[in-house]
């Protein structure tokens, strides 16, 4: 309502669905933030091939999800929404969207959903801080880093 009011374009209703209206090659872009991981595989696999087929040359499809790699989602956000089905994995999509014909898919792991904690590095210059360092930057990622991604596939 709060839409209408302002005067926008306001459609209501499912988005495999309202996809499914729109004439091929008929949209530049497509925008779902935290919807596909609410979708089963059938769907998810359904929702990347019709978006391919509605989007124009050169369109973007662009998703937002939880970043299943890393482990602080299973602990707080993802199961706190009990309509979730299950995390996509960023590989897994990456590869969907190629298998469905876009030329380019990028991923990128957003800063502003990691968690506000860290394990310290090392500060002295002991031959074994640097490797210790790394180790220590992989596993803050893995636990707090970035709790989303986004993929951007091009057609």
């Amino acid at each position: 309502r709060l839409c209408r009011y302002k005067g926008l374009d306001v459609v209501q209703m499912d988005a495999i669905d309202y996809l499914d209206v729109l004439e091929i090659g008929s949209v530049d872009g497509i925008v779902a933030f935290q919807l596909i991981e609410h979708l089963s595989p059938k769907q998810l696999a359904r929702l990347c091939k019709i978006s391919y087929d509605k989007l124009a040359a050169g369109g973007r499809l662009i998703l937002e999800t939880p970043n299943p790699m890393c482990l602080s989602i299973y602990s707080g956000s993802f199961y706190i929404d009990c309509t979730h089905q299950k995390p996509i994995h960023p590989q897994m999509l990456q590869y969907l969207l190629k298998q469905m014909g876009f030329s380019k898919v990028e991923l990128y792991f957003t800063k502003y959903s990691q968690g506000g904690y860290c394990l310290p590095q090392m500060e002295n210059e002991l031959p074994e801080a640097e490797k210790y360092n790394e180790a220590i930057d992989a596993l803050n990622d893995l636990i707090w880093g970035s709790q989303d991604y986004t993929v951007i596939a091009t057609k």
